[in-house]
């Protein structure tokens, strides 16, 4: 087993995914006894991300252990909630669970975050008592999570505010990069849709609704929901989860949820958009304006902490990207300091 452990864990990141079809049921279980902590092995925080890409919902129950288990340091707790996220949505209650009971906020903030992959409407109140409760980080993901899963399930009552005149961030003049999309390869949006499938956060993924773009030597796929994609006018009537943003590793060319994006009716015809990091912080606002089959979009950053200048436009029509024009910043504009008095 060890030795397999060491190709399971070859990829400086990741899980080789060739390593993880080689293993039988006994090194399974070896991998759940790291998991556990019962075997002196590395990666052991690692090795919950092997067990649920191999398992799936079948690692619930020894993540919840390891969750659950006072005894345990607070980081390994948080990265068993991370990962029970990841495992699907019979994982719930015991995140609920441990939402209500865990004092430790780190853990909490692991809780809500995976709660905001695989919550349904029964998370809701609970969330909301620890959004209301709390204050920082832990208010934010938690609120935050209340919102993803109203979206996902089409409720309205938590839409955020949308951004005013005064929270967008300007473009400045020089030292502008463009944004561009690439039409990626039927097998590179396979693979990163794979990548991606057990962060999905609800969102329907489909080759058909993916599309590349290049952001000087940042690669990013963004996979906008199947469904909404045949009903544009979804977004006018109801909350919606539009999309993901997933930022692809340079070396490994794995891919990871950097922003979500959220669509709600501002009025007939138009929806509002947002575009949030998983931690609930926002990061671009705009609007949408639909007709029939053609929605014409368009986005820019906000103030915000780590927040470069970004402005977006762009053309959806019959379920594709017709249209697409983006710049960036290298860096935030500088500000003029006040005068002297």
């Amino acid at each position: 087993m060890a030795e397999r452990l060491t190709e399971l864990f070859a990829a400086e990141h990741g899980v080789d995914t060739a390593a993880l079809e080689r293993l039988d049921e006994r090194d399974l279980e070896e991998l759940e006894m790291t998991v556990l902590g019962r075997l002196e092995r590395p990666f052991r925080v690692r090795a919950m991300n092997a067990l649920v890409a191999a398992r799936g919902a079948g690692a619930i129950g020894v993540l919840g252990e390891v969750l659950h288990d006072a005894r345990e340091d607070p980081a390994v707790r948080a990265a068993a909630a991370g990962q029970l996220g990841r495992a699907g949505a019979n994982a719930e209650p015991i995140l609920i669970e441990a939402l209500q009971s865990t004092p430790e906020s780190t853990i909490r903030i692991a809780v809500a975050g995976a709660l905001a992959k695989v919550g349904s409407p029964a998370a809701l109140e609970p969330l909301e008592g620890i959004a209301a409760a709390s204050e920082g980080a832990l208010s934010r993901q938690a609120r935050f999570a209340t919102t993803v899963i109203a979206f996902r399930h089409g409720r309205g009552g938590h839409e955020p505010a949308p951004a005013s005149e005064q929270d967008l961030l300007p473009m400045p003049e020089d030292e502008r990069v463009p944004l561009s999309v690439r039409e990626a390869r039927t097998a590179e949006r396979e693979a990163g849709l794979a990548d991606l499938s057990r962060d999905s956060y609800g969102v329907s993924l489909a080759p058909e609704t993916a599309f590349g773009v290049d952001c000087g030597p940042e690669q990013l796929l963004v996979a906008l929901d199947r469904d909404l994609m045949v009903n544009l006018s979804r977004a006018t009537s109801d909350p919606v989860l539009a999309g993901l943003v997933a930022w692809q590793d340079p070396v490994e060319r794995t891919h990871s949820v950097r922003w979500l994006l959220l669509a709600w009716p501002e009025s007939r015809g138009s929806a509002h958009l947002a575009v949030y990091r998983p931690s609930g912080h926002l990061f671009l606002s705009g609007r949408a304006h639909v007709r029939a089959k053609r929605c014409q979009f368009e986005l820019q950053s906000v103030q915000g902490r780590g927040n470069l200048p970004v402005e977006i436009r762009g053309t959806i029509k019959a379920g594709t990207v017709a249209a697409f024009d983006g710049v960036a910043g290298r860096s935030r504009p500088r500000q003029e300091a006040p005068p002297l008095e």
